[in-house]
């Protein structure tokens, strides 16, 4: 499918879905389309749309190659764990279950806030001018960050991965828990450990 064929096809199936309007803003002159890299089967491909000027507009989709199925993954995380299921993948590492897990966070996220899996303290970015305040909470929060981000990793129990990674949530750091068990269902935990820095 070339870039054409690919928005046609978002176009009819977020159409036939019943939300047309999402789908005439993968026509849009100033839509930008970018295939995303995950870790299944190429039976299906990932895309982001980015619908200026308005960031949250844009959006995340999964296409069947052969039936040209559309599934809307942004804000729904169930609709990725029924991708993993119709792709049939299998997944044989503790790698390959922290590369599903990274793309599910990305692909079903809401695009109205920040939000990013993060391996270390160096992938945060912080305020440049901040104030006297904001510069006491950097410095009362950098040793903690430092001792718990970590790059995520991924235990196997049985069947199923379970997955812990860190994300910036907006101004928060959470750890996330992504398990994904063999009949390629995938569920989710949160815990917020650290709220409000003075983050860019």
């Amino acid at each position: 499918m070339n870039d054409a064929d690919i928005r046609e096809t978002v176009r009819r199936g977020l159409e036939a879905a019943g939300d047309p309007y999402t789908g005439d803003l993968t026509h849009k002159s100033a839509s930008m389309l970018k295939e995303v890299a995950v870790p299944l089967p190429k039976t299906w491909r990932f895309f982001r749309f980015d619908a200026f000027p308005h960031p949250q507009a844009s959006f995340h989709v999964a296409v069947e190659v052969s039936t040209g199925k559309v599934v809307f993954l942004t804000g729904r995380p169930a609709a990725f764990g029924q991708v993993l299921a119709a792709s049939k993948a299998t997944l044989q590492t503790t790698r390959d279950a922290v590369a599903v897990a990274r793309a599910y966070l990305d692909v079903t996220r809401r695009m109205d806030r920040y939000l990013r899996v993060v391996d270390g303290i160096e992938d945060l970015a912080w305020r440049p001018e901040p104030t006297a305040e904001e510069k006491k909470a950097r410095e009362r929060a950098e040793p903690r960050l430092r001792s718990l981000l970590k790059p995520p990793a991924a235990v196997v129990k049985g069947d199923t991965y379970v997955v812990t990674l860190f994300v910036r949530n907006g101004t928060d750091i959470e750890q996330r828990t992504v398990t994904i068990d063999a009949g390629a269902s995938v569920t989710e935990t949160r815990k917020v450990m650290l709220q409000g820095l003075p983050l860019a």
